[in-house]
């Protein structure tokens, strides 16, 4: 009796655990943090010049999303800035705290309109406040 239930209960142990992780592995695609990875070019920047450590030359023209929650910011092949990130979901924000300045945190609002159009703002009272990205990501980079 008791291996007759066990050949029950098994397989459905095991059958509910791959439905668990493969549930799980589909809503992070979905989230705001699932969308960021890849390169990013910036196609506009407007409001002011973030002052970076190592940007004498300005703004971004690519951004780089890792999945190993790292970004690079660079402006015309040249790093500028390179760092660590964390996402909040429930306010679509993104923070950048850079290797090169630890005191200061970047706070970004991010509206993605698609998997490859994205506008990043600084939040008001962060060190990108008054800044504006408006990037896009070739499917290749996804």
């Amino acid at each position: 009796m008791k291996t007759a239930k066990l050949r029950f209960v098994l397989p459905l142990l095991i059958f509910a655990s791959f439905a668990c992780v493969a549930q799980k592995a589909d809503s992070t695609s979905n989230k705001l943090l699932g969308k960021l990875f890849g390169v990013w070019t910036v196609e506009s920047a407007t409001g002011k010049k973030l002052t970076m450590a190592n940007a004498p030359m300005g703004n971004p023209t690519t951004i780089k999303f890792t999945k190993e929650a790292r970004y690079i910011f660079m402006n015309n092949g040249v790093k500028i800035d390179s760092g660590s990130f964390n996402t909040n979901e429930s306010q679509s924000t993104i923070y950048l705290q850079s290797a090169a300045d630890k005191q200061h945190l970047q706070e970004w609002k991010v509206n993605l309109k698609s998997n490859t159009a994205m506008t990043l703002t600084g939040k008001k009272g962060s060190k990108s406040e008054g800044a504006t990205f408006v990037c896009s990501k070739p499917e290749a980079t996804k």
